[in-house]
């Protein structure tokens, strides 16, 4: 089995096959990144045998997935590649990779036979994609995302899916339309919040094949009270500019309202324990209550917060000493830094997933003190 992207889903891969009873029938081999590229003698020593290929369930980790799948293909006796796609955590986030698959949905566990037998190659389910020297699938490829020729690295969904996203951002762009004169530029902000609050729900940017009728909606609708000095490619420049610039989709600013009200309600005793440390300060576990509490109203698991919003966990902290210890909550494994926010004033927030369970606890004792 081939884990493209990490050394810990390697060692949920090593989990699954012990859970499985299958140890003793499979190795595992891990990959540290998607751009890894597979040398002759890693090729070689594939050779003659059959091969299971994880990736991240994104769209890299799928094309990278298939990019080695055709290394493998004309030397290995099978190349499988089983997709992860669609699967939550048991918080209800979407599972990303072979160690999210660990923290996964009973409801998901027991609709999805595939994942009974994760290292079981025999096993050939509508997760699992087998490709040929051709480099055809067979099986069903259905959950596997593959790429649209005509925009590279946005993956394509069912029809169905599809319709349905098309409909919501035509629904969108009727609800932020001009009614009347001097409105242009807040309600196009508008409609570019909601729809990076769609992006943020879907787990991707939307690509110019959703966006630009998504904007010509908009446009026929409000023209009546636009500038006529000004052209269609003006205001498409203005809303494609805009929709890079912003920082908090629609909802999120009542989501960070709300956790904070959340937690200043809770008592010490209710604050998170973190991994490791006897006695950590109340402003380490307020903010990660705060971490806690986002997560949680997030649809996918991942958030923002700004080191300014995070101060607000506790009075005794200002933005620097809150991103100090967002900095220590990442090195506990309280936190995992999804994206490192801009240092400059006004630039996007850091991104942020919650990695201990929703309810707070941890499972095993602690060990360090924070005492001098």
């Amino acid at each position: 089995m081939l884990v493209t992207e990490g050394s810990k889903d390697a060692l949920a891969a090593l989990h699954f096959a012990d859970a499985e009873g299958s140890l003793s029938d499979v190795g595992v081999a891990a990959a540290l990144g998607a751009g890894v590229n597979l040398r002759t003698e890693d090729i070689e020593k594939i050779s003659g045998r059959r091969v299971r290929i994880f990736g991240d369930a994104d769209t890299a980790g799928q094309e990278t997935a298939s990019r080695v799948g055709k290394q493998l293909v004309a030397a290995a006796n099978e190349v499988q590649i089983f997709s992860l796609a669609g699967l939550h955590c048991q918080n209800r986030s979407l599972v990303k990779d072979l160690f999210d698959l660990s923290r996964i949905d009973c409801d998901d566990f027991e609709a999805n036979r595939d994942l009974w037998s994760v290292t079981d190659l025999n096993s050939k389910g509508k997760r699992v994609s087998v490709l040929r020297n051709e480099h055809e699938f067979s099986f069903s490829p259905l959950l596997l995302p593959h790429v649209s020729p005509e925009f590279h690295g946005f993956p394509v969904y069912p029809v169905s899916s599809s319709q349905e996203l098309r409909k919501e951002l035509e629904e969108l762009a009727l609800r932020s339309a001009c009614t009347k004169r001097d409105t242009a530029r807040p309600r196009r902000w508008q409609l570019n919040r909601d729809l990076k609050a769609v992006e943020k729900r879907i787990a991707r940017e939307l690509n110019p094949e959703e966006l630009i009728p998504t904007f010509d909606k908009w446009y026929s609708i409000s023209r009546p009270y636009l500038d006529p000095k000004k052209t269609r490619d003006d205001y498409l420049a203005k809303f494609l500019a805009e929709l890079g610039k912003v920082r908090v989709p629609t909802g999120e600013g009542e989501a960070l309202r709300k956790a904070l009200e959340h937690v200043f309600t809770l008592s010490v005793a209710a604050l998170p324990i973190l991994p490791g440390i006897v006695e950590a300060p109340e402003s380490w576990r307020r903010l990660a209550a705060l971490h806690c509490e986002l997560a949680r109203q997030s649809s996918n698991g991942t958030y923002f917060l700004s080191c300014r919003d995070a101060a607000k966990a506790h009075q005794g902290l200002n933005k620097d000493s809150a991103n100090n210890i967002n900095h220590a909550l990442v090195r506990l494994r309280v936190v995992d830094s999804a994206r490192i926010g801009d240092p400059r004033p006004g630039g996007k927030a850091s991104e942020f997933r919650y990695l201990l369970p929703l309810n707070g606890a941890i499972d095993f004792q602690p060990q360090i003190t924070t005492k001098e």
